[in-house]
Protein backbone atom coordinates (compact mmCIF):
# COMPACT_ATOMS: atom_id res chain seq x y z
CA UNK A 1 0.00 0.00 0.00
CA UNK A 2 1.28 3.42 -0.98
CA UNK A 3 1.48 6.26 1.51
CA UNK A 4 1.33 8.77 -1.32
CA UNK A 5 -1.22 11.48 -0.56
CA UNK A 6 -1.36 10.89 3.20
CA UNK A 7 0.75 13.96 3.94
CA UNK A 8 -1.58 16.14 1.86
CA UNK A 9 -4.69 14.54 3.37
CA UNK A 10 -3.33 15.28 6.85
CA UNK A 11 -2.44 18.85 5.87
CA UNK A 12 -6.01 19.43 4.65
CA UNK A 13 -7.72 17.57 7.50
CA UNK A 14 -10.66 19.08 9.32
CA UNK A 15 -10.27 19.51 13.05
CA UNK A 16 -13.27 17.83 14.67
CA UNK A 17 -14.08 18.23 18.33
CA UNK A 18 -15.41 14.91 19.59
CA UNK A 19 -15.56 15.77 23.27
CA UNK A 20 -15.97 19.08 25.09
CA UNK A 21 -14.79 18.47 28.64
CA UNK A 22 -12.02 17.57 28.51
CA UNK A 23 -11.58 18.96 25.05
CA UNK A 24 -10.64 16.36 22.45
CA UNK A 25 -10.07 17.52 18.88
CA UNK A 26 -8.96 15.09 16.19
CA UNK A 27 -7.86 15.63 12.59
CA UNK A 28 -10.30 13.93 10.21
CA UNK A 29 -9.72 13.58 6.48
CA UNK A 30 -11.70 16.23 4.62
CA UNK A 31 -13.70 15.31 1.51
CA UNK A 32 -10.81 16.72 -0.55
CA UNK A 33 -8.35 14.48 1.27
CA UNK A 34 -10.63 11.48 0.80
CA UNK A 35 -10.93 12.18 -2.95
CA UNK A 36 -7.15 12.36 -3.21
CA UNK A 37 -6.69 9.10 -1.32
CA UNK A 38 -9.39 7.37 -3.41
CA UNK A 39 -7.70 8.45 -6.66
CA UNK A 40 -4.41 6.99 -5.44
CA UNK A 41 -5.85 3.81 -3.94
CA UNK A 42 -7.80 3.06 -7.12
CA UNK A 43 -4.48 2.95 -8.96
CA UNK A 44 -2.79 0.79 -6.30
CA UNK A 45 -5.43 -1.86 -5.75
CA UNK A 46 -5.98 -5.01 -7.76
CA UNK A 47 -8.72 -4.69 -10.38
CA UNK A 48 -10.94 -7.13 -8.49
CA UNK A 49 -11.29 -4.90 -5.40
CA UNK A 50 -11.00 -1.32 -6.59
CA UNK A 51 -14.67 -0.84 -7.55
CA UNK A 52 -15.33 0.42 -4.01
CA UNK A 53 -12.89 3.30 -4.60
CA UNK A 54 -14.73 4.24 -7.81
CA UNK A 55 -18.09 4.11 -6.04
CA UNK A 56 -16.76 6.17 -3.11
CA UNK A 57 -15.28 8.75 -5.48
CA UNK A 58 -18.65 9.12 -7.19
CA UNK A 59 -20.33 9.53 -3.80
CA UNK A 60 -17.85 12.19 -2.68
CA UNK A 61 -18.32 14.28 -5.83
CA UNK A 62 -22.09 13.85 -5.79
CA UNK A 63 -22.43 14.69 -2.09
CA UNK A 64 -19.86 17.47 -1.68
CA UNK A 65 -22.26 20.25 -2.68
CA UNK A 66 -24.74 19.07 -0.05
CA UNK A 67 -22.48 20.54 2.66
CA UNK A 68 -24.17 23.93 3.27
CA UNK A 69 -20.94 25.95 3.43
CA UNK A 70 -19.64 24.30 0.25
CA UNK A 71 -22.89 24.94 -1.59
CA UNK A 72 -22.68 28.62 -0.69
CA UNK A 73 -19.05 28.78 -1.83
CA UNK A 74 -19.89 27.19 -5.19
CA UNK A 75 -22.02 30.24 -5.99
CA UNK A 76 -19.75 32.85 -4.38
CA UNK A 77 -16.50 31.54 -5.89
CA UNK A 78 -17.93 31.07 -9.39
CA UNK A 79 -17.76 27.30 -9.86
CA UNK A 80 -21.53 27.10 -10.45
CA UNK A 81 -21.43 29.67 -13.24
CA UNK A 82 -18.25 28.18 -14.72
CA UNK A 83 -19.91 24.77 -14.89
CA UNK A 84 -23.20 25.90 -16.42
CA UNK A 85 -25.06 25.81 -13.10
CA UNK A 86 -24.51 22.03 -12.76
CA UNK A 87 -24.11 21.27 -9.04
CA UNK A 88 -22.03 18.08 -9.40
CA UNK A 89 -19.68 19.57 -12.00
CA UNK A 90 -19.24 22.64 -9.79
CA UNK A 91 -18.50 20.35 -6.83
CA UNK A 92 -15.95 18.42 -8.91
CA UNK A 93 -14.30 21.70 -9.90
CA UNK A 94 -14.13 22.94 -6.29
CA UNK A 95 -12.78 19.60 -5.05
CA UNK A 96 -10.11 19.78 -7.75
CA UNK A 97 -9.18 23.37 -6.98
CA UNK A 98 -8.88 22.62 -3.27
CA UNK A 99 -6.84 19.51 -4.02
CA UNK A 100 -4.50 21.57 -6.22
CA UNK A 101 -3.70 23.74 -3.22
CA UNK A 102 -2.72 20.68 -1.15
CA UNK A 103 -0.77 18.63 -3.68
CA UNK A 104 2.98 18.32 -3.42
CA UNK A 105 4.89 18.02 -6.68
CA UNK A 106 5.51 14.25 -6.44
CA UNK A 107 1.86 13.47 -5.81
CA UNK A 108 0.75 15.88 -8.55
CA UNK A 109 3.14 14.24 -11.02
CA UNK A 110 1.98 10.73 -10.03
CA UNK A 111 -1.67 11.64 -10.62
CA UNK A 112 -0.86 13.53 -13.82
CA UNK A 113 1.06 10.54 -15.22
CA UNK A 114 -1.61 8.01 -14.32
CA UNK A 115 -4.77 9.96 -15.16
CA UNK A 116 -3.95 12.68 -17.70
CA UNK A 117 -1.05 11.15 -19.62
CA UNK A 118 -2.60 7.69 -19.40
CA UNK A 119 -6.18 8.39 -20.37
CA UNK A 120 -6.99 4.66 -20.28
CA UNK A 121 -6.85 4.80 -16.47
CA UNK A 122 -9.17 7.80 -16.38
CA UNK A 123 -11.58 6.06 -18.76
CA UNK A 124 -11.52 2.85 -16.71
CA UNK A 125 -12.17 4.76 -13.50
CA UNK A 126 -15.08 6.63 -15.11
CA UNK A 127 -16.45 3.34 -16.38
CA UNK A 128 -16.28 1.83 -12.88
CA UNK A 129 -17.89 4.93 -11.37
CA UNK A 130 -20.79 4.54 -13.82
CA UNK A 131 -21.08 0.77 -13.50
CA UNK A 132 -21.38 0.72 -9.71
CA UNK A 133 -23.52 3.84 -9.26
CA UNK A 134 -26.49 5.55 -10.90
CA UNK A 135 -24.22 7.80 -12.99
CA UNK A 136 -23.92 7.47 -16.74
CA UNK A 137 -20.57 6.91 -18.43
CA UNK A 138 -20.80 10.40 -19.91
CA UNK A 139 -21.47 11.98 -16.47
CA UNK A 140 -18.62 10.08 -14.85
CA UNK A 141 -16.19 11.08 -17.60
CA UNK A 142 -17.23 14.72 -17.35
CA UNK A 143 -16.97 14.77 -13.53
CA UNK A 144 -13.50 13.20 -13.64
CA UNK A 145 -12.30 15.55 -16.40
CA UNK A 146 -13.37 18.60 -14.39
CA UNK A 147 -11.94 17.22 -11.13
CA UNK A 148 -8.58 16.20 -12.60
CA UNK A 149 -8.13 19.27 -14.78
CA UNK A 150 -8.83 21.52 -11.80
CA UNK A 151 -6.57 19.52 -9.49
CA UNK A 152 -3.57 18.93 -11.69
CA UNK A 153 -2.82 22.39 -12.93
CA UNK A 154 -0.51 24.44 -10.72
CA UNK A 155 -2.43 26.26 -7.96
CA UNK A 156 -3.00 29.96 -8.55
CA UNK A 157 -0.03 32.07 -7.62
CA UNK A 158 2.40 29.12 -7.64
CA UNK A 159 4.65 27.80 -10.35
CA UNK A 160 4.71 24.12 -11.43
Amino acid sequence: MSLLGFKEAHKGAWQVQIHEDPSLVLPVASPVGMVLLKLISWLDRPVEIRAKDASDLHYLIYSYAKIPLVQEQLFEEGQMEAQGWDMELAAAMKLGEEMANLLESGTREHLFDHYLRNTKNRDRLANEMARFTQATQKESNHWLDVLLTSALQPPSGKAG
